[in-house]
């Protein structure tokens, strides 16, 4: 299938490689305008809604912020769970960001981001038939060879990759998994400059470990 992916907005006529095709398109819309302070109104503290709070493990830049494990409501009704530090915040309308995410959060600084987008599981054949699909529609959009590997993490088997792009000039790393639940297939990926990722990757890592669909 030819690649009609483009910044401008412009949608291919398969949805479900719209669905591939955005979700690269958040990088320029946060990254560029990274350091800008969120005002309330477009962002909301991930303390509000914790559920438990609880320090997790991770070798990172600062170990001093405690993680929380948090309820995330996404905007199809589903209630997520992470475990986030303390500091990061909620996006109150991911939609803005990126039309198919079900939710979006990131760091203070918005230098480090996790997006989440869900597909109804009866439409595809089986999760080996998505990740080709995803595999696909994301090598035709980075122009990078690309390989998931099935990880087995906290009793689930999760297909997992990791790679760089170069986004209209934008340096860009990510942590990507896709991940089967009872009713969908979910892509859940983290993503930071590729400058900051040695930095940032064990964090995103888990956070993205501690995923739960409740």
């Amino acid at each position: 299938m030819e690649n009609r992916c483009s910044l401008s907005g412009e949608e291919p006529e398969n949805s479900f490689f719209i669905r591939i095709c955005l979700v690269l398109l958040p990088v320029l819309f946060l990254l560029v305008g990274c350091g800008q302070e969120p005002t309330t109104t477009e962002r909301s503290s991930t303390q509000s809604s914790t559920s438990e709070s609880r320090v997790i493990p991770a070798s990172s830049s600062d170990t001093s912020i405690p993680f929380l494990t948090k309820n995330i409501t996404g905007l199809n009704g589903m209630v997520y769970q992470l475990s986030l530090p303390s500091n990061w915040i909620e996006e109150v309308d991911p939609a803005s960001r990126n039309k198919d995410f079900q939710f979006m959060v990131s760091d203070e600084k918005q230098e480090e981001f996790i997006g989440c987008i869900t597909e109804n599981k009866e439409d595809f054949a089986d999760i080996e038939a998505y990740t080709k699909l995803a595999t696909k529609g994301l090598e035709e959009n980075t122009g990078t060879k690309i390989g998931f590997q099935n990880e087995r993490i906290n009793g689930k088997q999760i297909q997992v990759a990791e790679f760089s792009a170069v986004v209209d000039g934008v340096k860009v790393s990510y942590i990507y998994h896709i991940i089967e639940t009872k009713t969908a297939y979910v892509q859940l990926y983290g993503w930071t400059y590729t400058r900051l990722f040695e930095e940032s990757k064990d964090r995103l890592k888990t956070i993205l470990n501690s995923f739960e669909e409740t």
